[in-house]
């Protein structure tokens, strides 16, 4: 059986093919590349869900590192600060020892 179930040649003259019957191979044929596509775009969709969740877990754990890293800056800045002011708050390995 072919595709085309009529066609305007196997049809006695004046007849016309009936909308939809003429191009019923054609349909089916749209109506799978249609379903293919859908399922191209479900699973491209799953895939930039688990990617935009790695995304996230990413970005999570680099803003706790730059909050830990601002945290030591602060604290650094303190130490130097209070060296400078003459503090005695931070141990120095420069210092003179006491014998000389």
């Amino acid at each position: 059986m072919s595709l085309l179930r009529h066609t305007r040649d196997s049809l006695p003259t004046g007849q016309r093919p009936v909308a939809g019957l003429e191009l019923r191979g054609v349909r089916y044929k749209k109506s799978r590349q249609m379903e293919d596509k859908m399922a191209e775009l479900e699973v491209r969709l799953a895939f930039q869900d688990e990617l935009l969740d790695a995304l996230n877990g990413t970005v999570a754990r680099q803003q706790k590192e730059i909050d830990l890293l601002q945290q030591q800056i602060r604290l650094l800045y303190q130490q130097l600060k209070g060296m400078q002011s003459g503090g005695n708050d931070a141990p120095s390995g420069h210092e003179i020892p006491p014998h000389y």
